[in-house]
């Protein structure tokens, strides 16, 4: 149960109760502090699935606009209609890191959680989340509400600490770091009269720059008879050949932090224990392409941005 409070309070790991911030699309609506149980680790953590059933009654999706986005992360592939219904049926939590968890910021990270649907579903501009995101040096546009949380992860302890009234602040000890922080490759002016658009430009060219450097360094990957897998940064992907004449309702993929399994029509052909754990919240599952290249696509999302050396543990 959430609960709005207004007296500040330590941002200490002992306490049963994290804060966290909401910031309302409307502008005329208070920004509310919140709080939550605290998980014991990442693997009980269900805060965005908290966020996704609020952001589930948020608006309506607009069927075309959303068809618009996702031929264009297919490049132009058919998708299925069965897909397309469980897309316009379900929300998801779109992560956006503000700060993150290194060792100079001791291990802390700070992220914006906003709706992964707000243009599909054409909510308005959440002028205040975009002005925070700005100032951080992560500039976008924010669609409906937004969330603002605070992570402790060091690759051996995970845990939410507090993220209050005073965190969203002009002058917080935070913000004023993460614009140090993002300075390289950003004109000297600060933040405040920066021109938006060439921030873009900039952080597109620093983009670029490391997606470069990343193809230099290959990552793990694999493939069997099954199926093949592939790896990003944040970002696992698995394909699942199958047979033209394959449709949604023979598909069924379980995905939870540690586990996947994936039937097509009664046969099971990846099933275990991953090697990492993953955000079911931000991992999805899509079968598209016609003929011989007719495949499930199943993208996990990282909980962590480590290299994978296997997909499953004790396999390659």
């Amino acid at each position: 149960t959430m609960s709005a409070k207004n007296a500040p309070s330590s941002s200490s790991s002992s306490s049963p109760l994290f804060k966290y911030i909401l910031i309302p699309a409307a502008f005329g609506d208070p920004i509310q502090e919140l709080e939550a149980p605290r998980p014991k680790g990442l693997e009980d953590d269900n805060f965005t699935t908290t966020l996704r059933k609020h952001f589930s009654s948020r608006g309506k999706m607009d069927r075309k606009l959303l068809e618009k986005q996702v031929a264009e992360k297919t490049k132009g592939k058919m998708i299925d209609e069965k897909y397309m219904d469980m897309l316009m049926s379900n929300s998801s939590v779109e992560i956006v890191p503000l700060v993150l968890p290194l060792k100079r910021t001791k291990f802390l990270s700070i992220s914006m959680y906003v709706d992964d649907q707000g243009i599909a579903k054409n909510l308005p501009k959440n002028e205040r989340a975009c002005q925070i995101s700005f100032a951080a040096g992560r500039p976008m546009e924010v669609r409906g509400d937004a969330f603002f949380g605070r992570v402790y992860d060091d690759q051996d302890d995970w845990g939410r600490r507090d993220f209050t009234m005073k965190d969203c602040s002009s002058d917080a000890e935070w913000l004023l770091s993460a614009k140090e922080a993002n300075k390289e490759g950003q004109a000297s002016n600060t933040a405040s009269t920066m021109n938006l658009k060439n921030m873009l430009m900039q952080q597109q060219a620093q983009a670029a720059a490391q997606a470069a450097g990343r193809e230099k360094k290959k990552l793990p990957e694999g493939s069997n008879e099954k199926y093949k897998w592939t790896q990003s940064e944040d970002e696992v992907e698995i394909t699942v050949p199958v047979h033209p004449g394959c449709s949604g309702k023979d598909v069924v993929v379980k995905m939870k932090s540690k586990t996947i399994s994936v039937e097509v029509k009664g046969e099971v052909v990846l099933e275990g224990s991953l090697s990492n754990v993953i955000h079911t919240d931000g991992s999805t599952w899509s079968l598209s392409g016609d003929g011989g290249e007719r495949a499930v696509s199943v993208v996990l999302e990282k909980a962590r941005e480590v290299t994978w050396s296997s997909l499953l543990k004790d396999s390659s």
